[in-house]
Parts: C-alpha cells; sequence; structure tokens
C-alpha cells in the first residue's frame, strides 16, 4: 500500500500550526497578554511573522477592547516585527 500523502500533509499541517500556535502563545505569555492567545489564535495568527503585523483592525477583529492591552499589543508586535526583520537580515 502506498503512503496516504494527504493524510500526511495534513497532520504535517496540524503539527505546524500546533508548534506556531505555541510559540504564539508563550510569546504573549511572556508579555504578560496570555488572556488574549485563544482569541489572536482564532483570528489567524497562527505564527510569530503574521502575529508582528497585528494592527488597530486585527485587534478589533479578535475583540480586544481595552484600551491599554490594545497599546501594549501594539507596542509589543511591533517591536516584534522590528525583531524578526533584523532575524531575517541577519541570516542572508
Amino acid at each position: 500500500a502506498y503512503p496516504n500523502t494527504d493524510t500526511q500533509y495534513a497532520q504535517e499541517s496540524i503539527n505546524s500550526y500546533s508548534d506556531n500556535g505555541k510559540m504564539v502563545s508563550d510569546w504573549l505569555n511572556a508579555i504578560h497578554m496570555g488572556e488574549y492567545a485563544t482569541a489572536i489564535l482564532s483570528g489567524g495568527y497562527f505564527d510569530l511573522q503574521t502575529l508582528s503585523q497585528l494592527d488597530e483592525i486585527g485587534l478589533d477583529a479578535v475583540g480586544i477592547t481595552n484600551p491599554e492591552h490594545r497599546n501594549s499589543l501594539l507596542y509589543a508586535t511591533s517591536y516584534l516585527a522590528q525583531y524578526l526583520a533584523q532575524q531575517a537580515t541577519e541570516q542572508n
């Protein structure tokens, strides 16, 4: 019998999602915003690269309304975007 590549791909996608989702959750916990992990992951921010693009519209879409938390998240994701860009530059 041939291996079912569709099933293998699906499992790899799930593993990747889980790994990246954990990274997002861990990062949110590190900045004391872990309470928003479920909302942010549900909003499609599955990895740090995508999370680094979170903006006011994204915050509205995932239902984060607390002004102080919004500002903290926007500041932190801005820093995350700069960090990821620097990492990408150093790898090239």
